[in-house]
């Protein structure tokens, strides 16, 4: 064919990630995809992200007419700068950009002022998810944050009054009871802040991390596994009890205000990830980015896709991963979905209270969430 073969049509995602590598400091419990070496590159960031595409478009046929939402992580986005996003917009395209019902980006409270968030609106950023962790100073200086609890409610306010679709504020729990006796006291603030959307993470001990080594060695030391269920069960029936809506097992919502990316992404598992770490997953393609920044960005630069691996499931793991998704989700998913021996380990957890009465769908209580990996488990030996 003149003008050189035609591409096959192989990856059409519905959804986007971006991922933003860079951060000043590299908390002690931070595991990502992160590089502290140095000021960010944003010129370097969005040049490797366009050859990334033109590669994954010249190998794979990617095409983001469909794309729906866009989420920016890292890492810190914040830390690009004001005009970060206006530079994104200019990589996806006027109608690309445009055509996004949802685009999110990561924040720091640190990195917030007027001239940020007003940018950020300029550019067409809707969806703004706020970095908090706690309000706590003795628990944000032992996380290694950078921010201080001022900090951490200025930059909320800000970001509410800026005129964003929604926007939201994440927490940790799970933290030592010395630096943090009660979680409970971070999110009444951000409850009285107003904010629309809240997500409640279990701090994680990391292989490899500072804090996993000194948690290893008996230096430091984290709440219990049952002091860490009672609080997201407290936490979560707080919430709900402000008239937030438990939509996906981590997340909390007032009406209109859940994270379409996270509910499309966890309904129909395609979304395409650029950048060091990201990882694609469409039909039964997966795909693991290089994650050092340095490794990625040469291998970008010269012409090679930045991939650690690639892989195609077949089609039980892919439907394993997709019940595994959609269990996390509020929703749940039908009960048709199931075979007669999977159908019966459900009915084993209706009666044990960990999965709500329902002839139509599998919709796991509060207190069956925190057993989400153990359902899983049971479904696939029942296959």
């Amino acid at each position: 064919m003149a003008g050189g073969a035609a591409v096959r049509l192989m990856i059409r995602p519905s959804h986007l990630y971006l991922h933003a590598p860079f951060c000043k400091t590299r908390c002690p419990y931070c595991d990502y995809a992160v590089t502290v070496d140095g000021p960010p590159d944003l010129d370097g960031w969005i040049q490797a992200l366009r050859t990334e595409l033109d590669l994954r478009r010249a190998k794979d046929g990617v095409d983001l007419s469909g794309v729906t939402t866009l989420q920016i992580g890292g890492g810190t986005p914040s830390t690009l700068g004001a005009g970060a996003m206006r530079e994104v917009r200019g990589l996806l395209g006027e109608e690309g950009a445009s055509a996004l019902s949802e685009w999110t980006v990561e924040a720091n409270p640190e990195d917030v002022d007027d001239h940020l968030v007003a940018a950020w609106r300029a550019a067409g950023v809707g969806r703004v998810s706020l970095g908090v962790q706690s309000v706590r100073a003795e628990a944000l200086r032992w996380l290694g944050r950078r921010h201080r609890p001022e900090e951490g409610t200025s930059a909320v306010q800000r970001v509410a009054v800026a005129g964003f679709t929604t926007w939201g504020v994440d927490l940790l729990f799970g933290l030592p009871e010395e630096v943090d006796p009660d979680p409970t006291l971070s999110l009444e603030t951000v409850i009285d802040l107003g904010a629309p959307h809240v997500s409640l993470y279990e701090l994680a001990l990391e292989e490899g991390t500072p804090l996993g080594r000194r948690v290893a060695s008996g230096e430091a030391r984290v709440a219990g596994e049952d002091r860490r269920a009672e609080q997201l069960l407290g936490l979560g029936a707080r919430l709900e009890a402000a008239g937030y809506e438990r939509y996906e097992l981590t997340c909390f919502a007032r009406p209109g205000h859940r994270s379409q990316h996270l509910t499309g992404v966890l309904e129909d598992g395609s979304w395409l990830g650029l950048g060091p770490g990201a990882h694609t997953a469409v039909g039964g393609l997966r795909i693991w980015n290089l994650p050092d920044w340095r490794v990625y960005l040469t291998r970008v630069a010269q012409g090679a896709l930045p991939e650690a691996s690639r892989s195609d499931l077949d089609d039980r793991e892919e439907r394993d991963e997709r019940i595994a998704r959609r269990l996390r989700l509020a929703g749940g998913l039908p009960l048709a979905w199931l075979n007669d021996p999977e159908a019966e380990v459900v009915r084993r957890w209706v009666r044990g209270g960990w999965s709500a009465p329902d002839l139509l769908r599998v919709r796991l209580t509060a207190e069956g969430w925190l057993r989400l990996d153990e359902l899983v488990r049971e479904l696939t030996r029942a296959r």
